[in-house]
């Protein structure tokens, strides 16, 4: 299976790590789940659910970070993670439509055969696609250095 594959039915499942913790019952086993699906995030009720079930999640260890990340600044907090979210799944909207794109162009059921019709890696074909996922990577490392 390619690493794009694997990345997207990574996204559109379960995360292993996030099957595999070891917190109480009562915790979120993940982000989302602590940030819950209240209609208004930024009301005082929501705040101090999500405050809540993080300090649930920290005690199980996996939400140190945030929790001191939501402690500093709710507002930003939640901000960036829904950009983030939004971002996850613009890029699996863009890896979907560029595999259709490929086997479309090529005839083939899968990725990888239309990457062996066309004799590219898949390093070769993301770059092609304009997918270039190390730049993304190394800006993103840039932007946490400010």
């Amino acid at each position: 299976m390619s690493r794009v594959l694997a990345w997207l039915l990574r996204r559109a499942g379960p995360r292993p790590s996030e099957t595999a913790r070891t917190v109480p019952p009562a915790a979120p086993a993940s982000l989302d789940a602590a940030i819950g699906s209240s209609p208004d995030v930024w009301s005082p009720e929501a705040q101090a659910a999500i405050r809540s079930r993080l300090r649930l999640a920290a005690a199980g260890e996996w939400a140190s970070r945030a929790l001191e990340a939501y402690e500093r600044d709710p507002d930003v907090f939640l901000r960036n993670h829904f950009l983030a979210v939004k971002e996850q799944a613009d890029t699996a909207m863009a890896i979907w439509a560029a595999i259709a794109a490929v086997t479309r162009r090529t005839g083939t059921d899968s990725l990888e055969q239309a990457l062996a019709s066309l004799g590219l890696s898949e390093s070769e074909w993301l770059a092609q696609a304009g997918l270039n996922f190390q730049r993304a990577a190394d800006a993103a490392k840039e932007d946490t250095r400010l």
